[in-house]
């Protein structure tokens, strides 16, 4: 904050009663905050960018592109930058050193919560609950470093369960 002190009661307020969410030792809201449903987001950018004719997807051939040889120009297509849109598979992409990704794996559960009040996002204990609409919401999420494994795994479904529980009881469905 440039002038110095900061007026934290802008920024939170007391958590509201009746919203089913337990909450014992009590609360705060942050206001001014927000979630990216970062699926919706993806589209949207990428039909913003076919639009333009920004945007070529497929299968990058590494063997058939040498930037020493073949500068701005991919498959008779002139660029000005390539962007690698690979996740965590881009630890196979030789133009990446090769310490530039570290994998990172995260379980985010579809919950079922009846009566729950609200479109606040709550937090407990490093696990979040997101309204996506009605009684749906996003549980999660774990953080497994260094797992590139694209399976569900039991152990992040637990621990998501283990907190869920302490914020909402046994009041819901996975």
């Amino acid at each position: 904050h440039k002038t110095g002190a900061v007026n934290y009661a802008d920024y939170v307020s007391k958590c509201p009663g009746g919203t089913g969410i337990e909450q014992e030792h009590g609360c705060v809201r942050i206001n001014s905050s927000g979630w990216v449903d970062c699926k919706a987001f993806v589209e949207h950018w990428r039909q913003w960018l076919q639009n333009r004719g920004m945007l070529q997807e497929g299968t990058f051939d590494y063997d058939n592109f040498d930037p020493k040889l073949q500068t701005n120009r991919y498959e008779e297509v002139e660029y000005e930058n390539i962007v690698f849109c690979e996740g965590y598979k881009g630890m196979n992409n030789p133009f990446l050193a090769k310490d530039t990704i570290v994998p990172c794996k995260g379980e985010v559960l579809t919950v079922k919560v009846p009566g729950l009040r609200g479109d606040q996002i709550w937090k407990k204990s490093g696990i979040y609950l997101v309204p996506l609409g009605g009684e749906t919401y996003k549980a999660g999420a774990t953080y497994q470093w260094g797992s590139a494994s694209p399976e569900p795994d039991l152990a992040g479904r637990i621990e998501i369960e283990a907190v869920l529980k302490t914020l909402i009881g046994n009041n819901y469905e996975v």
